[in-house]
C-alpha cells in the first residue's frame, strides 16, 4: 500500500509526502507514519507517548483514502494511490476499529521502528556506519586524526582496524600507533622544553654580560651553570626534537670557556664572591643561592676575610632590597590584593628566605592565610 500524506500545519502551509512501505518521521520528528492495508497508520515517534486525534487520546490512528484527522496542531489527510469506490468506507471502519485508548500494548510496527532508530544512532556513533568499513579506511582516518592532534581518538580508531587486517595493514597500524605515542610524549614535554629554552637564553645572557673579556671566575660559573642545565634537561633529547639542538648549543657554550675556567683547581675567594654577586642580576635577586655559595666556601675557610666581608655586604644591601619588597606585599594585603601578595610571597620564599630573613617572610604568609 502506498500513497501521499498531506500535512496542513498551523500556519496554513500544505506539504505532501510520499509514503510507501518504510516508516517515515514527519512533523518535526514527532510522528511516525507507516503505510498499511486500508490506508496509513499514524503513531507517536517516541514510544510511550499518545496522540490527540479529533480531541481523543489514543496510541495510534489509521486513515483511509480521503480521511482527515487533526493530530495535535496539524491536520493529516491520506490519499491512496489505488483507491476504489469502497476504499473510503472500509478505511473508516478500520480507523474506528484500530484507534486504541491509552494503556494498550505498543504496536509491533512501533517496536520495529524503535529498533531502526536505535540502530541508526548506534551506527552514527561509530562514524557514519563505520562498522562496515575496511581496515584501510580506519588507518587513513587514524592518520588524519593524528595530523589534527586528536591522539586519543586516533588510537581508538586504530582499534577498529585490527579486525580483518592483513599483515601489511597490521604493520602500518603499529607504525601509526608508534608515531602517535611519540607525538604524545612531545606534547607532554613541550612545557619543559620551553623552560629549558628560557634557561639556555639566560646562559647566553650571562656569557654576553660577563665574558666579553676572558675571566676565570666568570668562566667557572658559566661552565657550572651549563653542567647544571645539561643534567636537568638531558632526558629531553629522546622526547622532543628541539631538545637535541639546545643540548648541542649548551655544549658549545661550555666548550668555549672550559679552558679558562680551569676546573681542575679549587675555588678561591674571588671565584666564590663573583658567583654570589652574579646572582643579583635578576629582578628577583637570588639571595638564597648567593648565601649558600658563600657559606659553602666558609665551611672550609671560616676565617677568609674577603668572603666574610662579601657576605656582610650582601646581607646589608639585601636588607634594604627586602624591605622594599615587604612593603609592597604589605600594601597588597592592605588593599585586599591577595593574588599579587601571594605571588610575591612565593617568590620571596623561593629566592630570598635565608635564615636571617625567614621570619619576615613567614609573617606575611601567615597574614595572607588569615585574609584568605
Amino acid at each position: 500500500m502506498s500513497g501521499s500524506l498531506e500535512i496542513l500545519d498551523e500556519r496554513g502551509e500544505r506539504t505532501r509526502i510520499r509514503v510507501t512501505g518504510e516508516p517515515l518521521i514527519v512533523c518535526g520528528g514527532t510522528l511516525c507514519v507507516t503505510a498499511c492495508v486500508g490506508g496509513v497508520l499514524v503513531q507517536p515517534a517516541a514510544e510511550g507517548e499518545a496522540l490527540r486525534v479529533q480531541g481523543r487520546t489514543c496510541r495510534s490512528a489509521q486513515l483511509a483514502h480521503g480521511d482527515a484527522a487533526d493530530v495535535g496542531r496539524v491536520r493529516l489527510t491520506w490519499f491512496d494511490d489505488e483507491a476504489d469506490p469502497t476504499a473510503r468506507e472500509r478505511g473508516r471502519a478500520a480507523t474506528r476499529a484500530r484507534q486504541r485508548p491509552v494503556g494498550r500494548v505498543w504496536p509491533a510496527v512501533g517496536i520495529t521502528f524503535g529498533v531502526v532508530v536505535v540502530m541508526f544512532f548506534v551506527l552514527r556513533a561509530v562514524d557514519d556506519s563505520t562498522l562496515l568499513r575496511s581496515p584501510d579506511y580506519y588507518l587513513n582516518l587514524a592518520e588524519a586524526q593524528c595530523v589534527n592532534e586528536r591522539f586519543e581518538l586516533a588510537l581508538q580508531t586504530l582499534a577498529f582496524a585490527e579486525s580483518g587486517a592483513s599483515p601489511e595493514e597490521s604493520r602500518r597500524a603499529r607504525g601509526i600507533a608508534a608515531k602517535i605515542h611519540r607525538l604524545q610524549r612531545q606534547r607532554a614535554a613541550s612545557a619543559e622544553v620551553a623552560a629549558a629554552d628560557s634557561s639556555r637564553a639566560l646562559l647566553r645572557s650571562f656569557e654576553r654580560r660577563y665574558l666579553g673579556t676572558p675571566s676565570r671566575a666568570a668562566a667557572r660559573e658559566l661552565v657550572r651553570l651549563c653542567d647544571e642545565w645539561s643534567d636537568r634537561y638531558a632526558a629531553l633529547r629522546s622526547e622532543h626534537p628541539d631538545a637535541a639542538a639546545m643540548l648541542e648549543d649548551v655544549s658549545r657554550i661550555r666548550a668555549q670557556h672550559v679552558e679558562v675556567a680551569a676546573l681542575g683547581s679549587p675555588d678561591v675567594a674571588g671565584d666564590v664572591v663573583f658567583a654570589a654577586k652574579s646572582r643579583m642580576r635578576f629582578i628577583w635577586r637570588d639571595y638564597r643561592g648567593a648565601v649558600e655559595r658563600l657559606d659553602a666556601f666558609l665551611a672550609t675557610h671560616a676565617d677568609d676575610a674577603v668572603v666574610l666581608t662579601a657576605r656582610a655586604d650582601l646581607l646589608r644591601d639585601g636588607r634594604v632590597w627586602l624591605d622594599k619588597r615587604l612593603r609592597r606585599v604589605d600594601a597588597a594585603l592592605e588593599r585586599g590584593d591577595l593574588e599579587n601578595a601571594a605571588r610575591d610571597i612565593a617568590s620571596l620564599e623561593r629566592w630570598v628566605a635565608i635564615s636571617e630573613w625567614r621570619d619576615d617572610v613567614a609573617a606575611r604568609k601567615a597574614r595572607l592565610d588569615v585574609q584568605r
